[in-house]
């Protein structure tokens, strides 16, 4: 009984999170980039912001001085799961998201900035259990002139999220997929691509190039095509994945 209680109370399943500053102290108006570290147990994986076939992203309720407050999490590039005809991408191990959030530039000097972070992810072996966790930050609006410095932690993770590619993508839509086609300079072979919107494409079919253009299956369940498709490049010679934008033509 003891046991099944405890069970019960554990709010973070197979994981931990914790949240972690990039500062020690805050100056009114200046952007502080702030950690969300999630470690999980051996075999188990959480999800990206498109999770695929099955599975969730993280989501985080933000408040500020305890009013609520809107913080866009980024991801860093996550790894393609696949198991019994099911495809997901998501991470293993441990994952580091990124956000960012502006102390109000009327703070007092010398005041508190308390930033509290409601939340939830869902963490998968076999089965999957929701976990959740309630994190806060307390930091002093400080009086230094200077620039403050980024923790080192805080750099690295922000550092390793997939950079934009700027260069013109085109999304064609064929019948029954899409082909997905990049500038000159860039060559699409032995590419996969994740769509950051979910219900795009049918992620366990695998990705073909053919014709100087990357072919991807549509999505059973895709209802409307929207006019733009953006996501992320893997790349076949371990090059740091890229986000890309890509402009539909029919």
């Amino acid at each position: 009984m003891l046991a099944l209680l405890l069970a019960s109370l554990d709010q973070t399943p197979h994981s931990s999170a914790t949240l972690i500053s990039g500062v020690d102290e805050v100056r009114p108006g200046q952007v502080v980039p702030i950690l969300l570290k999630i470690t999980l147990d051996e075999g188990w994986h959480t999800y990206w912001m498109n999770p695929g076939d099955s599975g969730s992203p993280t989501q985080v309720r933000w408040k500020v001085n305890g009013k609520p407050v809107t913080g866009n999490l980024l991801y860093p590039a996550p790894k393609v799961i696949s198991s019994e005809g099911i495809t997901t991408y998501g991470y293993e191990g441990e994952v580091n998201l990124v956000t960012s959030l502006a102390p109000s530039k009327s703070l007092a000097l010398g005041s508190t900035w308390k930033v509290e972070a409601e939340a939830s992810w869902l963490v998968c072996k076999e089965e999957c259990v929701m976990a959740r966790k309630t994190m806060t930050l307390e930091l002093p609006v400080g009086i230094r002139t200077e620039q403050v410095p980024v923790r080192a932690e805080v750099q690295r993770a922000t550092e390793a999220l997939p950079k934009s590619d700027k260069s013109a993508y085109t999304v064609y839509d064929l019948e029954g997929s899409f082909g997905l086609e990049g500038p000159a300079t860039v060559s699409l072979k032995g590419c996969t691509f994740l769509p950051q919107q979910p219900g795009i494409v049918d992620h366990s079919a695998p990705q073909r190039f053919e014709g100087g253009r990357l072919i991807l299956k549509k999505s059973p369940y895709l209802s409307k095509i929207p006019a733009r498709i953006n996501g992320l490049l893997l790349r076949p010679d371990g090059a740091p994945a890229t986000t890309i934008f890509c402009v539909l033509k029919k």
